[in-house]
């Protein structure tokens, strides 16, 4: 697919391509109107792009009218949610006029596409993209059990986007980039994208942070839907997660994404401390600190332990998930007051490994 930095978007907003200096540049001009600060183009019109959970389709219609029109070759746009057409009409009210334009516009519209499981259903076997969108993650009430405690409801995200970051590379190109737009407080940064690649165990890796405002994004809707009904969230502390295939990330292919990315969060391809004060880091929290003073009463606090108790949660459900192979039909047959057992997320659609975890999350043992 040749240079993915050149050919969609590794440039800056202009499609010049040359590294900005110094990091951080369109975060340091926050003062300039939108329209004027430096951006990098994620989305380029040339590029092939997968949006998936896209709700109310807010986000691709605005990226296909932003185009004019959506080129058929070399790039294209297939926008994706999660619920069948008919459910999207009826809890959307703004998404019959959206489908409609997008498909007028040269889109390709879709339901019933599960991000978990992108190798079955209706993407099975389509040719790969350059730009695969998720925009805000996040799991519907409903997916949890009744009275599911919150750490469960975090435990259950990440989960999802374990998943999802494990399954996704069987529709990105060599050089393609998966990017996650999600917000950088609570509760959205307990889920901890950042570490993501590593649980999943894959081949993709994380390649940078970027800010919302030195995207295109703030210049094509104000922000995502609530996944459960028809009212909009304010995209507050928003950052873009970008993820890459690791050979392509350690030759350098982005290297005109990194000045732009923060450097508050490690990545693939450069040091994990740039232009940060302190020497002393907690991978729990993302916090620095100038002294080992300062870290250990870091750890002292009331959300350090919060978050230490989410984790140590984290790895016991991780520990009690084994590596066999799940059966097609597997998980019908779960005992919801046992562990469960079988494979990594990777092998379980969304609906049912909401299912899975709600028996998991109700498990007398686990109960403290």
């Amino acid at each position: 697919t040749g240079n993915a930095a050149a050919m969609c978007g590794g440039g800056d907003g202009d499609g010049a391509g040359d590294p900005v200096q110094p990091v951080l540049q369109a975060a340091a001009t926050a003062s300039q109107p939108l329209q004027q600060r430096r951006r990098l183009t994620l989305l380029p019109r040339h590029c092939r792009i997968l949006a998936l959970g896209e709700g109310d389709f807010a986000f691709s219609h605005a990226l296909a009218e932003s185009w004019g029109s959506v080129p058929s070759a070399p790039g294209g746009l297939i926008a994706t949610g999660f619920e069948d057409q008919a459910e999207t009409l009826e809890r959307y009210s703004e998404a019959p006029a959206r489908i409609m334009q997008l498909k007028e516009l040269g889109a390709q519209v879709i339901g019933n596409v599960d991000a978990t499981r992108l190798s079955e259903g209706p993407l099975a076997g389509m040719e790969p993209f350059d730009r695969i969108a998720f925009n805000f993650p996040l799991l519907p009430v409903s997916a949890h059990a009744v009275g599911t405690r919150s750490v469960d409801v975090h435990i259950a995200n990440r989960a999802n986007m374990v998943a999802f970051l494990r399954n996704v590379g069987v529709l990105l190109r060599p050089q393609g980039i998966v990017a996650i737009a999600s917000k950088n407080c609570f509760p959205y940064s307990w889920w901890r994208l950042e570490a993501a690649p590593e649980w999943a165990e894959g081949e993709l890796v994380l390649l940078g942070v970027l800010p919302w405002e030195c995207t295109e994004y703030p210049l094509l809707y104000d922000g995502p839907c609530n996944v459960n009904r028809d009212a909009a969230v304010k995209p507050t502390d928003a950052v873009v997660f970008l993820y890459a295939r690791r050979d392509a990330a350690r030759a350098g292919v982005f290297s005109n994404f990194l000045p732009f990315c923060s450097p508050e969060f490690p990545a693939e391809g450069r040091p994990e401390r740039l232009l940060l004060p302190g020497k002393h880091r907690c991978v729990i929290c993302g916090a620095w600190g100038t002294s080992t003073k300062d870290m250990i009463a870091h750890q002292a606090g009331k959300i350090h332990k919060k978050r230490a108790s989410l984790e140590q949660r984290w790895e016991e459900y991780r520990a009690r998930t084994c590596r066999k192979s799940w059966g097609s039909g597997y998980l019908d047959k779960v005992n919801p007051g046992h562990a469960l057992t079988g494979d990594m997320l990777c092998c379980v659609p969304l609906s049912k490994l909401c299912l899975a975890l709600r028996g998991w999350f109700r498990a007398p043992s686990e109960e403290k």
